[in-house]
């Protein structure tokens, strides 16, 4: 499927987020990228997920992983999206909340070594944006109207 279906001004809004695919193998020390050509020694990406499989070991073709690959990609697209809306903070935030899923104010302020003030401006934003959830956790159990402050409030990954 080619891009001509797609306008151009799509097309230049996406190729500033894409790059080179780069292999790595677990026993070269140069990464070489996917233009070079992939030697069979280069099966891993950077994040250590296998990208290329071996389906049989006395074979010599190896097989893409397909999920592996899409879900890198998207990784590496939705992370350059909050890089440019919200630069490196943003992203440190999405991190630690795709790593522990829901996490407060303050632990995210510690973790991300940033002030609170500037992480729950961030947080907010994304919220606003749409790329984080808020959930309500009640201090004690009781089922009556209960303030705020008798809340605690964990930010999540949208």
């Amino acid at each position: 499927m080619g891009t001509d279906n797609v306008s151009s001004s799509s097309v230049e809004a996406v190729q500033p987020l894409c790059q080179t695919v780069v292999f790595y193998s677990c026993d070269a020390a140069a990464p070489m990228t996917s233009a070079a050509g992939i030697s069979p020694s280069f099966t891993t990406m950077p994040s250590t997920r296998a990208l290329l499989v071996k389906p049989h070991s006395q074979s010599n073709f190896y097989a893409i992983d397909h999920v592996t690959a899409v879900h890198l990609l998207q990784e590496a697209v939705c992370e350059r999206v909050v890089y440019s809306r919200y630069g490196v903070l943003g992203v440190c935030i999405m991190k630690l909340l795709l790593q522990h899923h829901f996490l407060e104010e303050r632990t995210l302020a510690e973790q991300s070594v940033a002030t609170y003030v500037k992480v729950r401006e961030v947080l907010h934003q994304m919220f606003k944006d749409g790329f984080l959830l808020q959930q309500e956790v009640p201090r004690t159990s009781a089922l009556v109207e209960r303030p705020a402050k008798a809340s605690v409030y964990l930010w999540g990954g949208g």
